[in-house]
């Protein structure tokens, strides 16, 4: 007579899977999610046009995660906390460089912050695409410029950090961690009036043509502290 039909049989414990703990990335969904309206208010938030956030955003390295902005890292996304922190979605997500522009470029600038990163595309204007840009995404990872500098010559932007308790400079560490993994790098000056490359941005002072000086006038990074005018 065989068995008999069990029409409601539960599913395994086993084979569920909770919704919130997904087993892959999505990009799209954060792509999606970074409306034009987003991106405006995101601009001004910032100090850099609309234009290079939604250039960022159909480049696919730049989301959003409901009113917070998010970066493509890997599979996954980095998504700025509400209280001001970031996280790695979904769990488990690698900490990699975020890269942008031209993967032919002899020429590469490197930002420890991918702010910096915008800020300094947004100013260059249209010829952003004829460079690589790579942010290593926190001054411990300075040395993931390694990855991309064979052949290319490495313009490196550090911020002006201030010394920690124990005396110790993190951009400085960052722009030491870069130099010793790359050949040919210089080092690009933020002025030290400015935290960072977007503070400077941000500024209604600065000027294209002062931060094409300022990559023109690049020097050996072992120049710590001496300012070009």
């Amino acid at each position: 007579a065989g068995m008999p039909i069990q029409n409601n049989r539960p599913e395994p414990a086993r084979f569920k899977i909770k919704a919130s703990t997904p087993t892959t990335s999505d990009w799209s969904k954060y792509k999606a999610a970074a409306t034009d309206e987003f991106l405006h208010k995101l601009a001004e938030q910032r100090g850099v046009s609309f234009n290079i956030m939604k250039t960022a955003r159909d480049n696919d390295i730049l989301g959003a995660s409901g009113d917070q902005p998010a970066f493509k890292s890997g599979d996954g996304a980095h998504v700025k906390c509400a209280g001001g922190g970031w996280r790695f979605e979904p769990k488990g997500t690698q900490n990699v460089p975020l890269v942008f522009g031209d993967q032919n470029s002899k020429n590469v600038y490197f930002f420890e912050s991918q702010w910096d990163l915008l800020a300094i595309a947004d100013m260059i204007g249209e010829s952003w695409n004829t460079v690589l840009w790579v942010a290593s995404r926190g001054a411990s990872n300075g040395k993931c410029i390694e990855a991309f500098a064979e052949d290319r010559k490495v313009y490196a932007f550090p911020q002006n950090d201030t010394p920690k308790k124990d005396g110790k400079i993190p951009s400085e560490a960052w722009m030491q961690d870069a130099a010793s993994v790359c050949k040919n790098i210089l080092r690009v000056r933020t002025p030290s009036k400015f935290g960072d490359a977007n503070d400077w941005i941000r500024s209604k002072e600065t000027n294209r043509r002062e931060v094409i000086a300022a990559i023109k006038n690049a020097t050996d990074p072992a120049m710590v502290g001496v300012e070009m005018h």
